[in-house]
């Protein structure tokens, strides 16, 4: 097969997005398949139509100029601050009034720059150069086009090729656009959305997505059925020893935080264990957006033992996640809408428990996590749990066979399934 591959998220990027595509690619080309990726060039301003090397490996890439929209956010806010402090109302006594219009500014700016999402850039440059690159997909000459968002410009980028080649289109949705928990943009920017993908839909083949609570909320909203759920995959290549120290117990997140999940049993419950003075505890929290954990914490003594900071380099990230002892992970504060984050599937290389954190427990989550997974909303079951892990005796283990499942190898054969069949339907349709 030749396979068009769209995707912002590609080597040498890291992180989730990243790493999951280009591990795929990888395992696609290993099958024998001929692969042309179409990315980004992040925070570059030129074209790159060319080999892209990655230690022996090879891909055949057209990267696209890229500037990430936050970049021009942080410009535009740090300009209206400087201009409101020049104001004669600002001073030290309505200071919280001056963040309140700051913070308002700031949301109604970010909502307008992430119009449909937070990556326009590469978007506008695909629309610039888009004879150039559309001249060099004609050449490659795909028989699928598979897209993976966010960022959903990609679906944009995708329909435009549709049109000029006409090939089958498959969508991969790792999270939602309309619908997503991630933002909460205002309605008439929520609507406009929902026009836009609606019309963007039509012409896609077939959809995949992340988690089944994802395809559920989708299609309550777009009422499409040709679609099968693919989890995220691990790769099974890390090889460390679990940490079984009973004095020192090391919790690590690595990810984004957001605003709506539940942190409250996890800083109750830390708030108690660090009363027991045999027990050292540390928290790291690996993520840019640490300090939403951090308004949480009050308590000075138990500020001292997180460490914040952010990593996307894979192997820097393994090495931390060896010296852990016990992985978190928090479900929303309101009714789970059903996401399973891609951290667990990486959490579960390294093999060991996940303590879930939150107040309804996700049936989904609980699947996929199997033997590692310890749901806690309560501090007494947090503190019992601890207990258990100082004495070694909290069971966790992957099965052999669950690890198969999860691999990357099944992900890539039910990939390849689906892109054959689909190929196969198309080219019926269009003789």
């Amino acid at each position: 097969m030749k396979i068009l591959w769209i995707s912002y998220y590609f080597y040498p990027l890291s992180g989730v997005g990243p790493n999951k595509n280009t591990f795929l690619v990888e395992e696609f080309e290993r099958k024998g398949h001929n692969i042309l990726v179409l990315t980004s060039n992040p925070n570059k301003f030129n074209t790159i139509i060319e080999n892209l090397h990655k230690d022996n490996k090879v891909f055949n890439t057209i990267r696209i100029p890229s500037i990430a929209n936050h970049i021009f956010l942080n410009k535009i806010v740090k300009g209206i601050k400087k201009l409101l402090k020049k104001h004669k109302t600002y001073n030290e006594k309505n200071i919280e009034s001056y963040s309140i219009k700051v913070n308002g500014i700031k949301k109604f700016i970010k909502d307008i720059i992430n119009f449909i999402d937070y990556q326009h850039s590469w978007f506008i440059m695909w629309k610039i150069n888009k004879f150039r690159y559309i001249y060099s997909i004609k050449k490659f000459n795909p028989d699928i086009i598979y897209v993976s968002t966010p960022p959903h410009t990609g679906i944009l980028i995708a329909n435009d090729i549709k049109k000029s080649i006409n090939k089958p289109v498959v969508l991969e949705y790792r999270d939602l656009w309309t619908g997503s928990h991630h933002y909460n943009k205002v309605n008439i920017l929520k609507k406009l959305e929902y026009k836009l993908e609606k019309r963007l839909l039509k012409n896609i083949d077939f959809f995949i997505f992340a988690t089944q609570g994802i395809a559920n909320k989708h299609n309550k909203i777009f009422g499409y059925k040709n679609y099968k759920v693919i989890y995220n995959f691990f790769v099974n290549r890390v090889h460390c020893d679990t940490i079984t120290n009973s004095k020192e117990i090391i919790f690590i997140y690595a990810g984004t935080l957001l605003n709506q999940y539940n942190y409250d049993v996890f800083i109750k419950g830390l708030e108690k264990l660090i009363l027991n003075k045999n027990l050292k505890i540390k928290v790291k929290i690996y993520s840019s957006n640490g300090n939403i954990l951090k308004k949480y914490i009050k308590n000075k003594k138990l500020l001292e033992i997180f460490e914040f900071g952010y990593e996307t380099d894979i192997n820097k990230l393994d090495k931390l996640h060896c010296q852990s002892s016990i992985f978190i992970t928090f479900l929303f504060s309101k009714k789970f809408r059903g996401v399973v984050s891609s951290k667990n599937f990486y959490y579960l290389n390294f093999n060991k428990p996940i303590f879930v954190f939150g107040i309804n427990e996700c049936q989904e989550v609980k699947q996929v996590l199997q033997n590692n997974y310890f749901f806690i909303n309560n501090v007494k079951k947090f503190v019992q749990e601890i207990e258990k892990y100082t004495k070694n005796s909290l069971n966790y283990k992957n099965s052999q066979y669950y690890i198969n499942s999860h691999s990357l190898k099944n992900r890539a054969i039910l990939l390849e399934d689906i892109f054959k069949n689909i190929i196969e339907d198309y080219t019926e349709l269009t003789k």
